[in-house]
């Protein structure tokens, strides 16, 4: 029954999606805001040359890859779009943004997958509301569906989420070396979550769950060898403040919020606001602190906001954190839709 239940589900995603898909690559331009496109076209002209283009952007090889398999494989629709381009650079914005709408495909659908597997849901409203919040919201619109890298990073820091709140180690450790290849976001924002869950089992359990430092301590290791290998092994010119501790204290002194980095720094995690508003409105605030989950989540959004104004990154920080808006979906649906006391999240 899961299978044909899974079939029906696939059949509704996509006709959820497709559209989206459509209008983006009709309508979209990277100049207007994602113009982290022209470092990752260079990236399928020459793939796997680390001399295609600078740092930060030539170490996220995995989208590209994704792309120049679309592209070398001729897969391609011919149409008039507003991003004025040549035939063959259309090809590669188009395989760019396939490659990224397989990933925030299989991101909706592994949703679906745990929602249906692990909670038994039938109810198709029910399934579905989470993927209601992620489609519709700014960051997903803007650079979720986009040629950048954004789709497969929703991907990777989904599966490490729900490996890691399932305790399956394995997967949480092979899908984690696969997200340093395609953003070195997925290990930060994980190692973050779970130091702040470890906080939390201290503060209120008064003990350490000997299986958080295991996890905590791979991510952190696979961010420090990235780091290594970004710094030492593979050195590639560009952004190299985001390492450099001296710099981050110079960019934290010359800190400017301007109405640019709250509309998209702030309103790209409108889901979180729903979050907030859902708590305020079930009152249970104090969730918030209650839960380990809802803690974790909310110090790590803060804590992304403060490495990104250290960091220099702007209100691109908002991207950034638009990419565990399928996180805050989830939590949204078993915390406060399902209302289940005894879930996994317990």
């Amino acid at each position: 029954m899961i299978l044909k239940d899974l079939s029906l589900y696939f059949l509704i995603l996509l006709f959820i999606t497709y559209g989206q898909f459509y209008h983006q690559y009709k309508f979209s331009d990277p100049n207007l805001g994602n113009n982290d496109y022209f470092n990752y076209k260079e990236m399928i002209i020459n793939p796997l040359n680390i001399d295609a283009t600078g740092s930060p952007f030539v170490y996220r090889q995995f989208t590209t890859v994704i792309s120049k398999v679309i592209y070398d494989l001729g897969i391609f629709y011919d149409s008039k779009i507003v991003f004025t381009s040549n035939n063959d650079e259309q090809r590669i914005y188009f395989s760019i943004l396939l490659s990224n709408f397989i990933g925030i495909f299989l991101c909706l659908f592994s949703l679906i997958f745990f929602l249906t597997k692990y909670y038994h849901l039938k109810s198709v409203e029910i399934i579905f509301f989470p993927i209601l919040l992620i489609t519709s919201s700014f960051g997903y619109i803007f650079s979720g569906i986009s040629v950048l890298t954004e789709g497969w990073t929703y991907f990777f820091n989904l599966l490490i989420f729900l490996f890691f709140i399932r305790n399956r180690y394995l997967p949480f450790l092979i899908i984690s070396i696969i997200s340093i290849l395609n953003k070195e976001i997925s290990v930060i924002y994980i190692t973050m979550f779970i130091f702040f869950i470890i906080i939390h089992d201290l503060f209120f359990d008064k003990k350490i769950n000997i299986s958080r430092v295991k996890y905590i301590s791979t991510s952190l290791f696979l961010f420090l060898l990235y780091s290594f290998m970004r710094k030492k092994i593979l050195p590639t010119p560009g952004y190299e403040g985001h390492l450099e501790p001296k710099s981050w204290i110079e960019n934290l002194s010359n800190i400017s919020l301007n109405f640019s980095f709250l509309f998209q720094g702030i309103f790209s995690v409108g889901v979180f606001g729903i979050l907030i508003v859902l708590l305020i409105y079930s009152k249970r605030i104090r969730d918030f602190y209650n839960n380990k989950y809802l803690f974790g989540i909310t110090l790590t959004i803060f804590s992304l906001y403060i490495l990104g104004l250290m960091t220099g990154i702007g209100n691109n920080i908002g991207r950034i954190l638009s990419s565990i808006t399928p996180i805050i979906s989830f939590l949204i649906i078993i915390k406060l839709v399902l209302k289940n006391e005894k879930t996994l999240l317990d």
